[in-house]
């Protein structure tokens, strides 16, 4: 338990350490955006803690603003952070190529699946703790690497086995602490080298694993 609020508070001092600035180049139809070069922006955030996103969440592959058109790449820190009113599935366009830290930690009211393209490659910590509502399976791309700490903790309403892709390295502390709606199998396949502690501590509904480290995950 100690270990558990311990966890808790270094996501939250981890957030208030990276909080990007309350500010964003342009806007259009409800997103905000900011530049990260001549052609490519990130969906960021309007203000932050202001919940001010809500209802059917889509992210175009691209945005024209003034003239020019700009390839969506990113999905930037805490864009979506704390978002209560959002509803129906969160799809990702195959654009994205990296997801933020918190970018969606404490969203409320999905009601759909949890869609991750295989063009992601780079998950930041915490991306979507404590989210609720998804009623589908968690289906990680083989495009990713590794599994950052506490990226799905506290996540409920999965269904359906958690299969870890080959691509996989290492899974970080926390990562799937306290999810629960599992239905399925763990897998984690051999190409995984390190779990951090915690990282599965207190998921429920798995009904069997397959792992070359289970003793590692038992003991976290």
């Amino acid at each position: 338990m100690i270990k558990y609020v311990r966890h808790i508070i270094m996501i939250l001092v981890g957030i208030t350490y990276t909080l990007p600035t309350l500010s964003y180049d342009f806007e259009v139809d409800g997103l905000c955006y900011n530049k990260l070069s001549n052609n490519q922006v990130e969906v960021t955030y309007k203000d932050f803690w202001g919940n001010s996103y809500s209802g059917s969440l889509s992210i175009p592959s691209s945005v024209t603003y003034n003239g020019s058109t700009y390839t969506v790449t990113a999905i930037g820190a805490s864009a979506f952070l704390g978002c209560s009113n959002l509803t129906g599935s969160l799809e990702i366009p195959s654009s994205i190529t990296s997801i933020g830290k918190t970018a969606f930690s404490n969203c409320r009211g999905f009601t759909g699946s949890l869609i991750i393209p295989s063009s992601v490659i780079s998950i930041g910590n915490a991306a979507f703790s404590y989210c609720s509502g998804f009623n589908g399976s968690l289906k990680i791309p083989n495009s990713v690497a590794s599994i950052g700490d506490a990226t799905f903790t506290g996540c409920s309403g999965f269904t359906g086995s958690l299969i870890i892709p080959s691509s996989v390295t290492s899974i970080g502390e926390s990562a799937f602490s306290n999810c629960s709606g599992f239905t399925g199998s763990l897998i984690i396949p051999s190409s995984v080298t390190s779990i951090g502690s915690s990282a599965f501590t207190n998921c429920s509904g798995f009904n069997g694993s397959s792992s070359p480290v289970v003793r590692t995950i038992k003991g976290s």
